[in-house]
């Protein structure tokens, strides 16, 4: 995703091409959205909120997801399979 915000410029576009710009971010949400059902298995709670913040219309500006310092929720998850898939 950040290769195609570069790629696209889009804080250039934000400033020249507004059309463009609504294009590219209508793409970044429909991304967001699949990244949030390839998650789910891993994560359930945070599939669920990246599901909650991307359906609003328009989509509103929220705290993080993963704030600094904070501990991950269902990350803990992946940090107990890590382990498991260690050779």
């Amino acid at each position: 995703m950040n290769r195609y915000i570069d790629e696209k410029t889009l804080w250039a576009l934000a400033n020249t091409d507004e059309a463009a710009a609504k294009t590219v971010i209508t793409d970044l949400i429909f991304t967001l959205r699949r990244v949030a059902v390839w998650v789910e298995p891993f994560m359930p709670a945070t599939k669920a909120e990246m599901k909650k913040r991307l359906a609003q219309d328009p989509v509103q500006k929220y705290a993080p997801l993963f704030p600094p310092h904070c501990d991950y929720g269902d990350f803990k998850v992946l940090k107990k399979l890590s382990y498991k898939l260690k050779p």
